[in-house]
């Protein structure tokens, strides 16, 4: 007894090796007593002599085989061991001694686990949670399990239950709140979206947290859906409308979208927003004149937000009131001088003034602190390839564009050109049918590939490319598009 006392006195100190010893000299003076043998496998453990526990856990076990404490040490010993097997069979042998406890379960799964034997893994833990289902830990270790197991579903029921238990646990949710959406589990996702704001959050303030995901991870449908519920239970939820007003005209619904936006107050902080969306939609129906006074009123009202300036600028160059959209581009950089959109908004404004030069060195400057800038990058490498120079250069410059907008049919247009340039014809035509695939409308891309069938020989493919372009737009275009095919045919006939 007193070596056993000295033990634990010089453990508390911290002088571990000298309380292994004194464990060791009272197995010795008590060699019959299981407890003293678990003091020193415990006490070889703080050590990491994984041997010297083994031997004394299984003194103890032979001592005491109905006392489950020396298998659960031996289970541990050999899992410091990496000695899995045995680790498993020690932990399962504790687990039919106390079926009742639930870590005995969740230890006996981590073993089976580590050794990939994954459905006896997740027997063992739905066992710790059938056995114990308030302790917090089986649930947590089965919803690991069932993610790392691609079962998204199941895992963010398992894990919201480990919350529901132990709310300290809450940073769960974020991964809840992704496994739930990433299941269709919406009720689940709300539930982690409530926990995440809080008592205080506003009505509503789930549906749109998990909207606002749907929309990011561009599953519009869901978007929409989680909106329209929200309506129907709130409906004057303004900023709900205005999201939903933002989904629906990203599938071009834009008559829908119209009537959601009219529904919020403009006097409200999200009226702003609102009116800036509108005036978009009508810019995208072609009402240019509607466009451009929605947007004028929407910038009036957010003067401290550059975006606003930009897209008033937008809508006034469609109009073709082009010095009026460079006067407020202009007066906006020397407010925001650093802001890389309102740049390249200006530099195509001075593009279509008739300063293609200006608006050249423009675009280098916007690199000049926005080295990856698509746009910038595209126009740079477009204009070159149009003209035939720098060729080398300017593919690279749009394969740098490309890099940070893979899906831009504008961007993916310039490389179809500048390949076009460089006579990889074959290569060109690939580009550019991709480039009409991300974007049926755009005329300019199917004049180009017109360009590039011409080239290889397929006459009668490249006049329907051509008639194609010019069905998609009129007048001056139009006109200037059977300008610049005439030019066409007139170098290969001198050629």
């Amino acid at each position: 007894m007193r070596a056993y006392v000295d033990g634990g006195l010089l453990a508390q100190a911290g002088q571990l090796a000298e309380a292994a010893e004194a464990y060791d000299v009272a197995t010795r003076l008590d060699p019959g007593s299981a407890e003293v043998w678990i003091a020193a496998a415990l006490a070889r453990e703080q050590l990491g002599q994984w041997e010297a526990m083994v031997e004394r856990a299984q003194r103890a076990h032979a001592i005491a085989p109905m006392d489950p404490r020396p298998l659960k040490l031996l289970g541990r010993a050999h899992l410091a061991r990496g000695e899995l097997a045995a680790a498993r069979d020690a932990l399962q042998r504790r687990a039919e001694l106390t079926p009742e406890r639930g870590e005995a379960w969740r230890e006996l799964g981590n073993v089976a686990e580590l050794q990939g034997q994954l459905d006896a893994a997740e027997r063992a833990y739905l066992e710790a949670t059938r056995r114990a289902p308030r302790e917090p830990e089986g649930w947590l270790r089965l919803g690991g399990l069932r993610r790392r197991t691609n079962r998204p579903a199941a895992a963010a029921a398992a894990m919201t239950e480990a919350v529901h238990l132990d709310p300290s646990r809450r940073e769960l949710d974020p991964q809840i709140l992704a496994l739930a959406l990433d299941s269709g589990e919406r009720d689940l996702a709300r539930a982690a979206a409530r926990r995440m704001g809080g008592p205080y959050a506003r009505a509503g303030a789930d549906a749109m947290m998990v909207a606002g995901l749907l929309l990011k991870r561009n599953d519009l449908l869901g978007a929409a859906n989680e909106l329209e519920e929200l309506l129907e239970r709130l409906p004057d939820h303004a900023e709900g409308r205005l999201m939903l007003g933002l989904v629906l005209s990203r599938v071009e619904r834009y008559d829908e979208a119209k009537g959601h936006l009219a529904q919020v107050p403009i006097a409200s902080p999200h009226g702003p927003d609102a009116l800036r969306l509108l005036g978009n939609i009508s810019l995208a129906q072609g009402d240019v004149a509607q466009a451009v006074e929605l947007l004028e009123q929407a910038r009036l009202r957010r003067p401290e937000r550059p975006a606003f300036v930009v897209d008033h600028a937008s809508a006034l160059r469609a109009a073709g009131r082009l010095e009026e959209a460079l006067t407020l581009l202009t007066q906006g950089i020397n407010r925001w001088p650093r802001h890389a959109d309102m740049r390249f908004v200006r530099a195509l404004t001075m593009h279509e003034i008739g300063d293609p030069d200006g608006a050249l060195w423009a675009m280098h400057e916007i690199l000049d602190f926005d080295e990856n800038h698509p746009g910038a990058l595209n126009y740079i490498g477009f204009t070159w390839a149009d003209a035939g120079e720098k060729l080398e250069e300017a593919e690279r410059m749009i394969r740098r564009a490309l890099k940070n907008s893979p899906e831009d049919a504008a961007i993916v247009d310039s490389l179809g050109w500048v390949l076009y340039r460089r006579g990889e014809h074959g290569e060109a035509r690939r580009v550019l049918e991709r480039a009409a695939a991300l974007d049926p409308k755009r005329a300019e891309i199917r004049y180009h590939l017109a360009c590039v069938l011409r080239k290889l020989g397929e006459e009668a493919a490249a006049r329907a490319a051509l008639a194609e372009a010019l069905e998609r737009v009129g007048g001056e275009q139009r006109e200037a598009l059977r300008r610049r095919w005439r030019r066409l045919e007139r170098e290969d006939d001198r050629r």
